[in-house]
């Protein structure tokens, strides 16, 4: 019902404030829809007129009635004046200065208008900052003298911007043009000053994946403690005391604070917990064996998501992360490879390292996994084997006839493109950059050779072309042993190592090392001591001598003890550094602060502190120097942060949700990045050069210490040095870093078995069935499904389909149910679930809504005795008497809905001769059977006293009823029902009521209201239907409702108009009543489509226009 909020505008009313610069869009910020005009006695609008100069308008009310709505100076944001829209209550949502506004895919202006003067045409124009005025995307209406909706899409290219305004001109006319709920959906907003970012080092820092159960278990709190507990997350219940901290440590990285580290190795019990101590939490992290199972999961898959010159594509993406093939990109006979990190060109340094890592990998886990969801599985080869085949197939098709191996593949030729809207299909074609030289020869070799050993069992054909490439390759290197070309390539030049002698020796020292190992040829021993030197430091994309010494501790034939005797006190002097880094650390983390420093940890202790513990299995210390380095990572650190991408689905509640990363930017998906992608981490001096570009198009460019969601500078501490934006110095990935982490992970997962095998393992996600949302009332309704194993219970639910809020329940179960609450009436809600088994293997189902009601009210809610008493032959009358009545307020999202209310007659019923009820109200929809039921005590059920057809219009039922005292029970209750059955989702009206008369004789009767407060309950449907879409036409999503007689498998599907299946929406066993599916038709084009509802042979079909 529209209210009479009145507005007179002459010429223009230009909403929001005037910018100069691009606002940043906050971290954390809530889609919301805002309203500007509402129902509610304090809503206000500041206003500063667009050329923020001039006067501003009078702060009074320029329209009459009780509403307040008022134009008042703008507030400022960074000294700048500012639009600022707000209700005076700061508890409410909007309370506080919601100074700029972002769009995104579904955002929309709204709102009703009525004009005095029929047929008067009103523009409509939305704005964004970076538009001139004149703007885009306008519309234009004509009002009329009757209250019209306007609905307008927010254009498309002002999608994921600060919007400035929107404008309604009248031209010249003069119009008294009425507003009521004027609002945009769908737009992240954010008080006046941006947030903050949780407070650094806020929580207790802990692992946030968690711990195998024999694992060491420590943590670093910023507060000391004399005490400690571990709380049980499910009940709070405590389940392990700890006492005062075992050690302190003061650390620079950290800005000279100390952190206390406390211990809890000793509970083993698997479960999920947090730490409290002296008023600090941890976030919650879990106990378990499989703990590792997903992020190793997760990280292995991570180099399918870079997989170059094909599609990455449903249904191994797991989720939006897809993008058609780029196969015709390619240089000639060029093949596979990884994207080297967010950038698209493939570098022959960084391939060959991350090579190097997963082959290790294999040699030191044998993870025999052939179920990961890549495009081989299944074939009979572990997963990780076809994954690392993929690049050693691209390292063999960049080797030139004469045996040497060219550097790089060079996207778009130059390595120049524009980041945030380039995809691996849409840059320019590849050329093939940097002639064979001999540090990326030996490299080519070091790895072909050592992966003809590793494939020799399961594919001996690739293993002898391996092997023969990598002889090549030797040939070539001998002939030219100190062959450069680094001047090639241009931008494509990067990882140049020149002619430097030093360095040349190291990789010669690993490609002999590892011909050595796959032929056992004194050749090669020859080389490898001629080329000798020892382990310096960690090896890299530029040199190789740890990997050398690595590789040649493998050689049973043909290797010198006394030089294998060398290397491995080398390498236990190394790892005995690593753990002294670790201890000298707040979080016990052995890195050093430059790019890539998560990769920095993650290569010294799987290159030092493992091979250390592997070759003495009596030092621990080593081992558990590896484990700090993922606990690290996952959590237990100045930030409070897991710096994988997806880790929520392994429990972890502060996560890498942006990054650095083409064609991530591009395609803008929810979530923006795909799972196991470990960033960079902490920087100690970012380049002056490295820039960040906010979630808004055009980017807005700040210098590392700009972003004003991440406030950093040179005082910042070392540790907390990261930004999770598009930061390339902290927040960038690359494949040789990945590989180093992937190989600790595989490590970390093999402590957790024990030291067993690793593989085959549960990779399977739940399966999710029988989806349903039950309960539904105002305020509240319960979602419940099932899954085939046990796991997590997670809704996702909003007002639109990019949800925006989630609710949970506690425990691993088959049998799901999670509670909603706080929901507002009469509004539809869009919801999926989510289940994560002990594996980390997560389920989605598709999309699903419901209407919530409206709220039920009525009154009385309690007895009220009529005053006065009557005489023989007169009336009772519950409304007239007292101004009290039955009156219940409600809606349905079924067909069927009941209500009902109570009288008491406090005296003799005997003395009752006539009870008259009328009831007034209307239906939704016409033709809705209405029934009116005096419930009979004496045997518990319904008499039918009335029954009619009603319409859409206000109706007076009116029923005599004689002689009633056979249906009042002992007390002198009189109960009765309405109940609506009609075409269509069912309502009471905008205050429907019933009320009672009682006629008496003889003696005097009195009548109160109120023997049970009047309620409101819904009914199944008992047909079989299927309703028209709504919206339609609609763009790009619509409803489609539906109803079932009994609980039934249901095929809902959605064909094109030749027939084709474009999307199946349910295929599952429905429980009896009203369902809504939502069909989102982002990816398809304009035209009229089919929807077709099969259960059992009954078969319906309508029809729905798609128009964009």
């Amino acid at each position: 019902m529209r209210v009479t909020n009145a507005l007179l505008v002459a010429a223009a009313i230009l909403l929001f404030a005037c910018r100069v610069a691009y606002a940043q869009e906050p971290s954390g910020g809530v889609i919301r829809d805002l309203a500007f005009f509402r129902d509610a006695l304090n809503d206000t609008i500041r206003y500063h007129p667009y050329s923020c100069s001039g006067p501003t308008l009078s702060s009074n009310p320029v329209y009459a009635g009780t509403r307040s709505l008022k134009f008042v100076a703008g507030s400022t944001y960074a000294g700048v004046q500012m639009f600022w829209a707000g209700n005076t209550n700061p508890n409410d949502w909007w309370g506080s200065d919601t100074s700029v506004f972002w769009a995104h895919s579904d955002s929309r202006l709204t709102f009703w208008v009525y004009s005095s003067t029929n047929g008067n045409v009103i523009g409509v124009t939305a704005y964004g900052f970076n538009t001139s005025y004149g703007g885009v995307g306008s519309a234009t209406i004509a009002a009329r003298n009757t209250w019209q909706r306007v609905d307008m899409p927010i254009p498309s290219n002002l999608l994921n911007l600060p919007l400035k305004g929107f404008e309604i001109n009248f031209g010249n006319a003069t119009p008294t043009i009425y507003f009521d709920e004027l609002q945009i959906s769908n737009v992240r907003m954010f008080a006046g000053t941006p947030p903050p970012p949780p407070a650094n080092f806020q929580y207790i820092a802990a692992s946030q994946i968690g711990y195998a159960p024999d694992m060491k278990k420590q943590f670093s709190s910023p507060t000391d403690f004399t005490s400690f507990t571990i709380v049980r997350v499910s009940d709070n219940a405590v389940v392990f005391t700890g006492g005062a901290p075992g050690r302190t440590v003061t650390s620079s990285v950290i800005g000279n604070s100390a952190v206390y580290i406390g211990d809890f190795t000793a509970l083993t019990t698997e479960g999920r917990y947090k730490i409290v101590a002296n008023g600090k939490e941890s976030l919650p992290f879990n106990i378990s064996p499989s703990v590792f199972a997903g992020p190793v999961r997760a990280a292995q898959r991570f180099f399918y998501y870079q997989r170059a010159f094909t599609a990455i594509e449903s249904p191994y993406a797991e989720g939006p992360w897809v993008h058609p093939t780029d196969v015709a990109k390619a240089p000639a006979g060029v093949v596979k490879g990884w994207h080297d990190a967010g950038d698209l060109t493939i570098y022959m340094p960084t391939m060959t390292q991350s090579l190097w890592w997963q082959l290790e990998t294999w040699t030191d886990f044998q993870p025999t996994n052939d179920d990961v969801n890549i495009p081989e599985s299944g074939n009979g080869i572990p997963d990780l084997l076809d994954e690392t085949r993929w690049g050693l197939e691209w390292v063999r098709s960049q080797q030139d006839p004469n045996g040497g191996f060219w550097a790089n593949s060079c996207a778009g030729g130059n390595n120049s493109y524009p980041y945030g809207s380039t995809t691996p299909n849409t840059v320019g074609n590849y050329t093939k950059t940097v002639a064979p030289t001999a540090q990326n020869t030996a490299k080519a070799i070091a790895v072909l050779a050592y992966a003809s050993k590793v494939y020799q069992p399961y594919d001996a054909a690739f293993a002898a072309s391996c092997l023969s490439a990598a002889r090549a390759g030797w040939t070539w290197l001998a002939a030219n042993p100190n062959a450069t070309n680094d001047a090639d390539g241009g931008n494509c030049g990067v990882y140049a190592q020149g002619n430097d002698a030093a360095l040349l020796k190291t990789n010669k020292m690993w490609a002999a090392a590892a011909m050595l190992y796959a032929t056992g040829e004194s050749q090669y021993e020859t080389a490898f001591q001629s080329n000798y030197s020892a382990i310096s430091w960690i090896s890299s994309y530029s040199k190789s001598d740890a990997f050398a010494g690595k590789m040649y501790l493998r050689c049973t034939t043909g290797a010198n003890s006394s030089t294998q005797n060398a290397i491995r006190q080398s390498i236990f002097q190394f790892a005995d550094g690593v753990r002294a880094d670790a201890n000298a650390h707040p979080f016990q983390w052995a890195t050093h602060y430059y790019w890539g420093s998560n990769s920095n940890g993650a290569h010294r202790t799987g290159q030092f502190s493992w091979q250390a513990f592997r070759m003495d299995e009596t030092r621990t210390a080593d081992r558990d120097a590896l484990l700090d380095n993922v606990h690290y990572m996952f959590g237990r650190n100045y930030l409070n942060i897991s710096y994988m991408s997806g880790s929520d689905a392994f429990g972890a509640t502060q996560y890498r949700r942006e990054g650095f990363h083409h064609w991530m930017k591009a395609l803008q998906a929810t979530p923006f990045h795909f799972p196991g992608a470990v960033a960079g981490g902490p920087n100690e001096a970012p380049s002056t050069n490295d820039v960040s570009y906010p979630s808004a198009t055009p980017y807005p460019v700040y210098g590392y210490f700009g972003d004003p969601r991440y406030p950093r500078d040179g005082t910042t501490p070392i540790d907390g040095r990261f930004t999770d934006n598009d930061s390339w110095s902290t927040n960038e990935i690359c494949v040789n870093w990945q590989g180093a982490i992937l190989y600790n992970l595989y490590a970390a997962h093999w402590v957790a078995n024990g030291g067993g095998p690793i593989g085959p393992r549960d990779t399977l996600p739940p399966v999710i069935s029988n989806v349903q949302s039950t309960s539904i009332v105002s305020s509240s309704a319960s979602v419940t499904w099932r899954t085939d194993e046990p796991s997590t219970s997670i809704v996702e639910y909003g007002t639109t389909t990019l949800y925006g809020s989630s609710a949970s329940a506690a425990g691993n179960v088959t049998n799901h149910s999670v509670p909603l609450s706080g929901l507002t009436s009469n509004t539809m809600y869009y919801y999926r679930v989510r289940s994560s088994d002990a594996s980390g293997n997560t389920s989605y189902s598709t999309g699903h809504s419901f209407i919530t009601g409206m709220a039920a009210t009525y009154a009385p809610t309690g007895a009220t005795i009529l005053a006065g008493t009557l005489s023989a032959g007169s009336y009772v009358d519950l409304a007239s008497n007292n101004s009290q009545y039955f009156a219940v307020r409600g809606a349905s999202t079924t067909p069927s809905m009941s209500w009902y209310g109570s009288v008491i007659i406090s005296q003799s019923a005997a003395n009752v001769i006539q009870l008259t009820v009328t009831y007034d109200g209307k239906s939704s929809k016409a033709n809705t059977q209405q029934v009116l039921s005096l419930y009979n005590w004496s045997t518990s059920s319904w008499t039918q006293i009335d029954s009619r057809t009603i319409g859409t219009s206000d109706v007076t039922v009116t029923v005599v009823r004689n002689s009633p005292a056979a249906f009042v029970s002992s007390s002198g209750q009189i109960r009765l029902l309405v109940t609506c059955n009609g075409p269509g989702p069912a309502r009471t009206g905008s205050g429907d009521f019933m009320r009672f008369a009682i006629e008496s004789a003889g003696a005097s009767v009195s009548e109160r209201g109120g023997g049970e407060p009047a309620g409101l309950r819904m009914s199944p449907s008992n047909a079989f239907t299927l309703n028209q879409n709504f919206p339609n036409p609609f763009n790009p999503a619509t409803t489609i409702g539906f109803a079932v007689p009994a609980d039934q498998r249901v095929l809902l599907k959605v064909y094109d108009l030749l027939g084709r299946e474009v999307a199946t929406l349910i295929d599952d066993v429905v429980p009896a009543g009203h369902h809504e599916a939502v069909f989102d038709a982002s990816n398809l084009s304009s035209g009229f489509y089919m929807y077709r509802l099969s259960v059992g042979r009954l078969v319906k079909t309508n029809r729905m226009i798609l128009m964009k």
